[in-house]
């Protein structure tokens, strides 16, 4: 695991970037995939 000997302002951009990427991950799921109901 290389989070570990990430500095606390590394871990947060990369925790920042990653929940971006699950966010649009996310949009894009629910465009091609409207929800039942």
């Amino acid at each position: 695991m290389m989070l570990v000997t990430m500095t606390l302002m590394e871990r947060e951009e990369f925790i920042v970037s990653w929940l971006m990427v699950q966010e649009s991950r996310g949009a894009q799921w629910r465009a091609a995939r409207p929800r039942r109901g």
